[in-house]
């Protein structure tokens, strides 16, 4: 069971060593898929992982939907040629209902632990800010083929939009050794791994 539980549907683990390790166990994991509740529908695409968290639910373990409360009031450009518009608080949370009324028809939230990014990011001094600031370069950052798209095209590239990749990293890492499954290539991390 445990290694059908883990490849299927499954694209790729990582690290597929560890993972197995973690399942072989026998003790439950901890396993969390994130989402930013940016608008009022979630797409086919958010099926995959939410039926994977499905499967971990139902054979035992412990599994978490992660709210972008906060990430998502910033403006989170992930994937987008330009700038995202911010929402607000009662934006987000309206979205989040729509979004757990149709994750219902997949996931049984009795069995499902949802937890809100804003609740430690909120907390973070400026102090906090400036040295998660300094665990990441401008080059890194840049990297990523979004922001190199819009500067070849003079599209502005907000600072904001740096430190939501900041955050995401605070995020990894308050969530250490939990596997994370990323949607959109069908992967499960099962290590700390900040991607930009």
């Amino acid at each position: 069971m445990s290694h059908e539980l883990l490849n299927r549907g499954v694209e790729e683990v990582v690290p597929l060593k560890i993972a197995e390790e973690k399942l072989k166990s026998k003790k439950p994991i901890r396993i969390y898929f994130g989402i930013d509740p940016t608008g009022a529908q979630l797409h086919l695409g958010h099926a995959i992982p939410l039926r994977k968290l499905r499967d971990f639910a139902d054979a035992g373990h412990e599994v978490i939907l992660l709210i972008g409360s906060f990430t998502a009031m910033i403006g989170d450009p992930t994937g987008k040629d330009a700038m995202r518009q911010p929402l607000t608080r009662k934006d987000i949370e309206a979205n989040f209902k729509d979004y757990q009324k149709q994750a219902s028809k997949i996931l049984d939230f009795k069995k499902v632990k949802v937890k809100y990014n804003h609740e430690w990011l909120e907390k973070m001094t400026f102090e906090d800010v400036i040295a998660l600031g300094g665990e990441f370069t401008v080059q890194q950052l840049l990297h990523r083929d979004m922001y190199q798209r819009r500067l070849k095209a003079d599209q502005p590239i907000g600072l904001h939009e740096f430190f939501i990749r900041s955050c995401r990293g605070t995020i990894r890492w308050r969530w250490m050794w939990t596997p994370k499954l990323a949607g959109a290539i069908s992967c499960l991390i099962c290590w700390p791994v900040v991607r930009f």
